[in-house]
């Protein structure tokens, strides 16, 4: 009589975690505003809904030989012969941050390297959600960007430039730039 007591329990809890995962996957999609199908891969730690192949799960890291970088959007939605990088910030914003839309077009530049065809990349802060181009010019303002920081990797201390803005708070050499 216990065996059933204790498999009825095991069974609720199964049939109870099981929904509890389903209505997380169900407004996961909600939120994308795309089916489970489409995840083609997604960065640890993102929700990815239970219906998704569990082979796209966690994304692999998309990577340029060309361009020496690599990285992992939030989400890869793969669609017929095209891909679009999600990325998800946890901010309230008017209108996209600039370093935000880097990131992200980066992104773009990774994915169309590893044989992806991109047109736009997913921006999808907590009040708003912003679709950005991606396309010649979003691609050479990123490789131009690129260029200047692998140049400004090979100055010495003494020729970085005495530049005191915001971009100075976040940068891993504040410490020791003079």
């Amino acid at each position: 009589m216990e065996i059933f007591v204790i498999l009825g329990i095991v069974g609720a809890a199964i049939i109870i975690i099981g929904n509890w995962l389903k209505a997380k996957g169900q407004a996961t999609e909600k939120r994308l505003g795309i089916s489970a199908d489409n995840i083609g891969f997604a960065d640890v730690g993102v929700d990815v809904p239970i219906k998704a192949d569990p082979e796209k799960k966690i994304i692999r890291n998309l990577f340029s030989e060309k361009y020496r970088l690599a990285g992992k959007p939030d989400y890869l939605l793969l669609g017929d012969n095209n891909c679009i990088p999600v990325e998800i910030k946890s901010s309230v914003v008017s209108d996209p941050r600039e370093s935000d839309v880097l990131q992200l077009l980066t992104y773009c530049l990774l994915a169309e390297e590893n044989g992806y065809k991109v047109s736009f990349g997913r921006l999808e802060y907590q009040n708003r959600i912003f679709d950005i181009p991606y396309g010649p010019e979003e691609r050479k303002e990123v490789i131009d960007i690129l260029a200047k920081i692998r140049n400004t990797e090979r100055l010495n201390l003494d020729q970085v430039p005495q530049v005191n803005d915001n971009r100075c708070w976040g940068c891993k050499y504040r410490t020791i730039c003079q």
